[in-house]
């Protein structure tokens, strides 16, 4: 009793007290309405399945986890899943009661994309039964960072006939975790795909392919950046009242939008505003730990931090910026992120700074610093550019926003996979 009370304590400080306690108290929850109501609506979820017109699809991803469609972080699964979607694959994406509360089973959110309630046990059952009869190729899209698939579960699910497709779409790290340590999940699960070359794996960035491709070799291997949803970054709208409201009389600002996390140079920050006490630095996003406010920055007059802001609403606000900044920590984190938020910038048509980050380098229309006087310098460099005295650089900017789309990721996705299956059954 004594070395299992020990394993759980284990456990639980490696995933967190309250990620452990979520699933007890879910468990409990949902127990009723899945012993008791759900198994009664089967006949209903096949009707729900059959408008998915699975059959039809050139591809299915079943995307397993907790993250939600309606968050603040509307990021890669949710952009990928659309843009999939448009080409006609078909994306199966897991929500919870938690953050999508209007899905009790399965909802048609676009065209090839349904999201379908984790919770409900009999819908998720009778869902992988109708997608492994289809006949149609299929993969659980399994994200690097994803807590809660272990190796185990997934090796069961492959000898059912699901395909798994890895997303290597960050460092492993505990930071973005939320835990002390590095949960053995997902150093495990990264051990044995580094080691399974048929395994289908994708890459966000340079350093992440690199880090396989030493393991592996280039075998299945993709490297797939994030991309931006031109359309709606651009062209901006118009400074509505909400954004008034927000910005209040801020004008001519430098913007950073994202997650506040310990990745964040705080220290950067400071002296920048401290070195240009005349500009404001706005910065937008969720408080993803406490770093923020230990930093200290938010009592400088010049920085405002205006919360987090909707995806939807977000161009509106941060559109009105002079300039876009990404200022994070060098390290191995920053060192093998692809931002999302990069290719938003570009789409916005403002000129970017950033520290020093290698995935930054590859564009002609990002200035990179490599210290903190050079960030200043670059900054008040960004300041000073119009389209009419710099039509070379916006000219960059456009033309690299273009090249970085998400349809043009989903059209990359399309074509490695298109080339593993063809590999896969010359095999069979």
């Amino acid at each position: 009793m004594q070395k299992l009370k020990k394993d759980v304590l284990k456990i639980l400080d490696q995933l967190g007290f309250g990620i452990a306690a979520r699933k007890v108290y879910v468990f409990l929850l949902m127990l009723p309405r899945n012993l008791f109501v759900y198994p009664f609506c089967v006949r209903a979820y096949h009707r729900q399945i059959d408008c998915m017109d699975l059959g039809e699809a050139k591809r299915i991803f079943y995307w397993p986890g907790s993250f939600g469609w309606n968050v603040v972080l509307f990021q890669r699964p949710q952009q990928m899943a659309l843009a999939c979607g448009r080409q006609g694959q078909v994306t199966l994406y897991e929500v919870t009661g938690r953050t999508d509360p209007h899905v009790t089973d399965y909802f048609e959110q676009a065209p090839g994309v349904w999201l379908v309630n984790r919770e409900n046990w009999t819908a998720r059952s009778v869902l992988m039964r109708r997608i492994r009869a289809s006949g149609v190729p299929h993969y659980v899209t399994m994200y690097s960072t994803n807590l809660e698939f272990s190796r185990r579960q997934l090796t069961a699910d492959m000898k059912k006939g699901d395909r798994l497709l890895y997303e290597y779409v960050d460092h492993l790290d505990a930071s973005i975790s939320k835990t002390r340590v590095l949960p053995p999940v997902l150093t495990d699960r990264f051990n044995w795909v580094a080691q399974h070359d048929e395994i289908p794996v994708v890459a966000t960035a340079d350093a992440l392919w690199q880090d396989i491709y030493d393991h592996r070799g280039e075998r299945n291997l993709a490297l797939i950046p994030n991309g931006v949803d031109h359309m709606h970054f651009h062209p901006l709208a118009e400074l509505g009242d909400e954004a008034k409201a927000n910005l209040g009389q801020i004008r001519h600002f430098v913007c950073y939008y994202g997650a506040l996390a310990s990745w964040i140079d705080y220290d950067l920050l400071r002296y920048a505003a401290e070195q240009m006490p005349d500009v404001d630095f706005v910065l937008i996003g969720q408080l993803y730990d406490d770093s923020f406010r230990t930093s200290g920055v938010e009592a400088l007059a010049n920085i405002h931090y205006l919360g987090p802001i909707e995806y939807y609403k977000l161009p509106a606000t941060a559109g009105a910026s002079a300039v876009f900044t990404i200022p994070f920590r060098c390290g191995d984190l920053a060192q093998a992120t692809s931002p999302i938020k990069l290719f938003e910038y570009m789409a916005m048509n403002r000129p970017i700074v950033t520290s020093s980050m290698a995935e930054c380098r590859k564009y002609r229309s990002v200035m990179v610093a490599e210290d903190k006087e050079q960030f200043v310098t670059l900054l008040r460099k960004a300041l000073g550019m119009s389209e009419q005295s710099d039509a070379d650089y916006f000219a960059d900017l456009r033309r690299e926003a273009l090249e970085n789309t998400w349809d043009a990721r989903a059209e990359a996705m399309d074509a490695f996979l298109t080339k593993y299956e063809a590999g896969a059954k010359t095999k069979g």
